[in-house]
């Protein structure tokens, strides 16, 4: 058995979901138009976010979203970001939803399997 304080025993791994959020090619004025509604639908949802921020691209610009939700389903976790702001003033221009599930690190705790070592 390891001394890492992140080491636990196995538990049970849940289904995230990986989404990534392309903008539209003029998406700089509806991101400034509606980020206060964008940010009212995250602090409405807070507790189905496991991470979520801008994606930059090598400059430092904006040119996107990542966010790892907690969704029912790929449909959940669909309906969740269709009714964000963001996407139904066209900021984003395609969403990309995967399924995703975490088994190391500190979000998840640690690690979801038993110790190697």
């Amino acid at each position: 058995m390891s001394d890492n304080p992140l080491v636990t025993p196995t538990r049970p791994r849940r289904t995230l979901f990986l989404v990534t959020c392309h903008d539209a090619p003029a998406s700089s004025a509806p991101r400034e138009q509606h980020m206060r509604e964008h940010l009212a639908h995250i602090e409405r949802n807070l507790a189905r976010y496991v991470v979520a921020g801008p994606a930059i691209d090598a400059s430092g610009r904006i040119d996107g979203s990542i966010l790892v939700i907690d969704a029912a389903d790929e449909a959940d976790a669909r309906a969740l970001i269709e009714s964000d702001p963001y996407w139904l003033h066209g900021a984003w221009s395609r969403v990309d939803i995967r399924g995703f599930r975490g088994v190391c690190g500190s979000v998840v705790g640690g690690i979801t399997w038993s110790a190697v070592t």
